[in-house]
């Protein structure tokens, strides 16, 4: 300690940034001041305490492709990446540089957000939406922590849409009128496209067809109907095989 203003008065400066506030809320320190003089008896200590408060902060979620737009949630087509976006700061708008950010979803351990090197102050990280296995709407926690900062964590859901398909080129419901000859074999062949690869599914989880024997005037007959499977071929195309060539002549709905 220094001396002060007057006799027998002194005074000392802490620095808090030598001194830890921790993550949440703040640290309290206790402080012991003695004294000594030669030739006089050492008075009692006397104790006080400091609290060193942490400093508040601010977590938000941002649009990868332009940062300046702040966003509440996400959306992404089912089997792609998509960036997760987020600005850690203090109320000064100052942004964290060395900051740890994680962010968890799907039960599965945290993951760690890295700092973006195209954009300065804010941190990015890439989620695959593959690994939730069916589409439909996703929670996520992103945690962001630094010492002597208000530890925060934001809630944000991804919405994971399916892809989009084609039926034999259709986007919507294959209508197919055809007229056999009895006793001729006449497959119908299905493709069934990821059009965002421009490739064939196969391996299907249902792949099948329900057929039903009709009226000449075209209603259905009951108790004439069945069911069957589409079989996958070597080039991943569904093959509907209703074995035409073994039945009787007449109408059928296969749907």
């Amino acid at each position: 300690m220094v001396p002060g203003v007057g006799a027998g008065i002194f005074t000392a400066t802490f620095n808090s940034n030598l001194l830890s506030a921790g993550t949440s809320g703040g640290e309290v320190y206790s402080i012991i001041v003695s004294g000594t003089k030669e030739s006089y008896i050492d008075p009692s200590d006397i104790s006080d305490t400091i609290y060193v408060e942490v400093v508040p902060t601010i977590l938000s979620m941002h649009d990868y492709d332009n940062t300046s737009i702040e966003i509440e949630e996400i959306t992404e087509v089912f089997g792609e990446s998509i960036n997760l976006t987020v600005k850690y700061y203090n109320v000064s708008i100052s942004p964290f540089i060395d900051a740890i950010l994680t962010y968890e979803w799907l039960s599965l351990d945290p993951i760690q957000f890295y700092e973006d090197p195209n954009n300065a102050g804010y941190y990015t990280t890439s989620l695959n939406t593959s690994l939730a296995e069916v589409w439909g709407l996703r929670s996520i926690t992103v945690k962001a922590t630094r010492e002597n900062f208000t530890t925060q964590t934001l809630l944000t859901s991804l919405s994971i849409t399916e892809r989009l398909t084609s039926l034999n080129g259709e986007f919507d419901l294959v209508y197919l009128s055809t007229k056999v000859w009895v006793q001729n074999p006449n497959p119908f062949e299905f493709v069934y496209l990821d059009t965002m690869l421009s490739a064939n599914i196969g391996n299907l989880t249902v792949a099948t067809y329900i057929w039903e024997k009709l009226y000449p005037n075209g209603t259905r007959i009951p108790g004439m109907q069945g069911t069957g499977i589409l079989e996958q071929n070597n080039v991943t195309k569904h093959i509907l095989d209703f074995k035409t060539e073994l039945k009787e002549i007449g109408n059928y709905f296969l749907y």
